[in-house]
């Protein structure tokens, strides 16, 4: 059954809540300061897109109630200065599948945090970035619950004269047994001239649990660049 689709353009500090099986798209417009609060009602399944737009500052608040199951896409389409506080809370059960999109030429700022605060919950992320110019990106996990699960796969493409900076921590507290966490982290620089820099921590106050980070940084292989500029394309097109 093809879900029912809803769309709010955002402008003012709003609250919103997601139905059940609907497909509910969120265009934001920051100016200035922005603060949106976002409920996935409990024991319901959905889509939740948000795309933003606009230079300031976005404050975030993403309730996830027990026994919701929810995919998240975020795009975020500001080619100027943004600066997003996101946080995020898992409930009881609660599942949320993320799929981030960063590729503007803006300069960014993001600070991202999972609460995972509802035994068996679960949060899966991956994140896709192309930095133009300057971004920087904290993101971390705070299981707060038994059995609670998250993994966290990030990958980033780096442009001439740009600036990344990833920092993933994943944070098993104490008395939270049968909990994971898990990030890989990959970063390819097409250029010399690129500052990239990936945090990868973890910080684990139990036993029995599971955790674990993977991180590569590097350039294409100059081997194959090379192989495909004797076919006949230009050096921009072989990296490509």
């Amino acid at each position: 059954m093809a879900r029912e689709s809803v769309e709010f353009n955002i402008q003012a500090n709003e609250i919103v809540q997601c139905a059940d099986n609907t497909q509910t798209v969120l265009n934001l417009s920051v100016n200035d300061t922005l603060d949106i609060s976002v409920e996935l009602v409990e024991n319901t399944s959905g889509i939740l897109v948000i795309n933003v737009e606009g230079i300031g500052r976005l404050n975030l608040v993403l309730n996830c109630l027990e026994g919701s199951s929810f995919d998240y896409l975020w795009v975020n389409k500001s080619d100027t200065s943004l600066v997003v506080n996101e946080t995020v809370y898992l409930g009881k059960q609660a599942s949320l599948r993320t799929n981030y999109g960063e590729m503007t030429s803006g300069e960014h700022e993001k600070t991202t945090v999972f609460h995972m605060i509802g035994e068996r919950s679960v949060v899966d992320v991956r994140s896709a970035s192309i930095t133009f110019n300057k971004m920087s990106w904290d993101m971390s996990v705070e299981h707060e619950a038994k059995y609670t699960e998250a993994n966290l796969r990030n990958y980033a493409i780096g442009l001439e004269n740009s600036e990344f900076v990833l920092k993933v921590i994943g944070h098993i507290l104490n008395g939270n047994s049968g909990s994971q966490t898990h990030q890989t982290s990959r970063v390819l620089n097409v250029s010399d001239k690129i500052t990239a820099v990936v945090y990868p921590e973890l910080l684990i106050d139990e036993n029995d649990v599971a955790a674990s980070h993977a991180c590569t940084m590097g350039q294409p292989d100059p081997e194959q660049v090379y192989y495909l500029q004797a076919r006949g394309l230009p050096e921009r097109e072989a990296l490509s």
